[in-house]
């Protein structure tokens, strides 16, 4: 004879895509304000580097809501603002 092998239930496999989403909410919303956080200082060193013109591109993306701190921050940090 064979034996039975007992399966996890279904909703222990998969995530609740709802917690899912809320998850993922919550990170990105920790991670923007953590951005709008580091960001003045981020731009304070690059004035103090030399780094004005780009310091300014930020500014105005930022300060004009062309992008949030925390795409300005990526896009510095990926060199794609000069």
């Amino acid at each position: 004879m064979g034996s039975v092998v007992q399966f996890p239930p279904k909703h222990a496999a998969a995530p609740d895509p709802a917690e899912t989403m809320l998850t993922r909410l919550a990170e990105a919303y920790r991670r923007r304000t953590r951005a709008s956080e580091e960001l003045p200082g981020l731009l304070a060193d690059l004035v103090e580097a030399g780094e004005t013109e780009l310091v300014l591109q930020a500014i105005l993306l930022w300060g004009h809501g062309h992008m949030e701190s925390d795409e300005v921050m990526d896009l510095l940090a990926a060199g794609r603002l000069r």
